[in-house]
């Protein structure tokens, strides 16, 4: 385990690590989270980071229900500490296509078309 602190280089480090991890005390829906699993990796958070709705507990990554509950963390770090974890996880984000829901072309492209729908509605 390496704790490598603050970095510009996101997509570096996260090829670089077998887990995403961000114990959140409080985070509407973490950036880190959504890279995480964008590149296939398994992740772990808490209840507390929105980001925790946007993945399977169990099978793409571990909620941890309180930031405070330490054992908790450190037994989820542990678990994807076994390679055989980490494929797992990473094969069931790629299979379920957790990456795809969460492209930015994907959330334009919803935008776009609430926008044309609004617009729609008031030329009506």
């Amino acid at each position: 385990m390496l704790f490598v602190g603050r970095s510009r280089n996101v997509q570096g480090m996260l090829a670089a690590c077998d887990a995403a991890v961000l114990p959140s005390f409080y985070d509407p829906c973490s950036r880190f989270i959504l890279e995480g699993l964008a590149a296939g990796r398994p992740v772990i958070t808490t209840s507390y980071n929105g980001a925790a709705e946007r993945f399977e507990n169990g099978r793409h990554g571990a909620v941890i229900e309180q930031p405070e509950d330490s054992p908790e963390l450190a037994k989820a770090i542990c678990f994807y500490c076994d390679e055989e974890n980490v494929r797992k996880a990473s094969e069931a984000i790629e299979k379920d296509k957790v990456a795809e829901g969460l492209s930015v072309d994907r959330h334009a492209g919803q935008l776009v078309k609430l926008y044309e729908r609004l617009m729609a509605k008031r030329g009506s």
